[in-house]
């Protein structure tokens, strides 16, 4: 799954940019210019992603991007951990069963999936393959 999500960039009569994202409606920002906006839009992004695997609601997969949207990127961090979580409610697998897989405790899990704590590529790595998956890099230019 990519974790680059279209969104929609309108100027405020100050000068001031509103962010939104159509996929994503609890997700808004704003910036102080257009530059500070794709800034505040990735620190949003990955604010809601966080927040949607804490409160284990779902991820909905990006829409394809519009004419005037722009595509803001999850940061790596953000989307690894995130990826492990879709996979993880794709496979229908509760955090206890994923800590057994892994030999660990239910915590663990959950720290795993948290994007405010460090982990490990090694880790996720790890996880993901015991679910029968893995992580493919791709690098784009902006």
């Amino acid at each position: 799954m990519d974790f680059a999500y279209p969104a929609r960039f309108d100027r405020e009569p100050d000068g001031r940019y509103t962010v939104t994202f159509p996929d994503l409606p609890d997700a808004i920002t704003q910036g102080e210019n257009r530059d500070d906006a794709i800034e505040m839009a990735a620190d949003c992004l990955a604010e809601t992603i966080g927040a949607r695997i804490a409160e284990r609601a779902d991820i909905p997969v990006p829409s394809p991007q519009k004419r005037r949207e722009v595509r803001i990127a999850v940061p790596v961090h953000v989307a690894v951990k995130a990826a492990l979580y879709v996979a993880i409610r794709q496979e229908g697998i509760s955090l206890s069963e994923m800590a057994r897989t892994l030999d660990g405790q239910p915590v663990q899990v959950r720290r795993l999936l948290d994007p405010g704590r460090a982990s490990s590529m090694k880790s996720i790595d790890q996880a993901l393959s015991a679910i029968g998956r893995r992580v493919c890099v791709s690098l784009e230019t902006r």
